[in-house]
């Protein structure tokens, strides 16, 4: 019943305004092209960090003066590329949904709108 409702409601949006339907369905397709764009900003990170980490150690093992120092940027690397990773997966998943039902999330932008 929610669902036949919700359709109706997009019908009537459609032909009431389809000036204000497009606007709205523009909205999200460019909130969704920004989240994928900081997704990929944050997965080429994770990736640079991997690298370093990946030198951070193969310096730790060699460099026994100063490998303190390697040590530290090794587990500085892995965390925050770690972090960064999280960070990727919530942008990947929460991307998902505008681009399978981009008919929902225009109805949140135009009630967002009106609030």
């Amino acid at each position: 019943m929610g669902e036949e409702i919700l359709r109706k409601l997009v019908e009537f949006i459609e032909n009431a305004s389809p000036v204000i339907w497009a606007a709205a369905s523009r909205q999200v397709a460019v909130n969704a092209i920004r989240t994928i764009l900081a997704a990929i900003v944050f997965l080429v990170a994770t990736l640079v960090l991997a690298r370093l980490a990946a030198y951070c150690n193969k310096r730790y093992h060699e460099d026994e003066r100063e490998s303190e120092d390697w040590n530290v940027g090794r587990w500085t690397s892995i965390t925050l590329g770690l972090v960064f990773f999280v960070i990727f997966l919530i942008l990947a998943i929460g991307v998902i949904g505008p681009l399978v039902n981009p008919d929902y999330y225009a109805i949140q932008v135009l009630i967002n709108l009106v609030r």
